[in-house]
């Protein structure tokens, strides 16, 4: 929100939520079109929100088919919206999506990673992963337990110098 709605940085006055197909911004979120209403009077679908206003511009934000919010905006002059105001908002909703989707994408990417980790911390059998050179980069804790090395001497080590190590013995003893 923008202007009396928004008086204080990410705070919305008296929110409304406008469900699917009700009101201008309802009818654009369920057909996915844009709703360019010059005379928000003659169209029995405009909710008045803070003020009532004369026209309005509502834009679904649209990712494969699906609306993912609607970009609005009133105005108190009748007929006030242009193609150019149009293309603008279209272009704002747009980009507003793809973020949507973008962060929509990061969340799930960290529940995996978070339960990937876990999965492995939790593992009963050794697990690391090394660099190119061989270097450790991760290891689990049963991989410090072990080998009988901290984590901080795993990661100054080559998986080889492992196993030229005293634990190659260790290791070999369990078999």
């Amino acid at each position: 929100a923008h202007g009396p709605k928004n008086p204080k940085e990410d705070h919305i006055l008296n929110p409304i939520r406008i469900p699917m197909g009700e009101g201008i911004v309802g009818s654009a979120a369920l057909s996915g079109k844009v709703q360019r209403v010059n005379d928000v009077t003659t169209d029995p679908r405009y909710i008045v929100d803070d003020e009532a206003r004369a026209s309005e511009l509502a834009v679904p934000m649209m990712h494969k088919g699906e609306c993912l919010g609607v970009v609005d905006s009133e105005d108190n002059r009748k007929g006030s919206y242009t193609d150019e105001h149009q293309a603008a908002l279209e272009t704002v909703a747009a980009l507003g999506a793809a973020r949507i989707v973008h962060l929509r994408a990061l969340v799930a990417l960290q529940k995996s990673q978070s339960e990937y980790r876990k999965l492995i911390e939790d593992a009963s059998d050794i697990v690391f992963t090394t660099d190119l050179a061989g270097r450790f980069t991760f290891m689990n804790p049963v991989a410090v337990r072990l080998t009988g090395y901290s984590e901080e001497e795993l990661r100054s080590m080559r998986f080889t110098d492992l196993l030229a190590s005293s634990f190659r013995s260790r290791v070999m003893a369990f078999y």
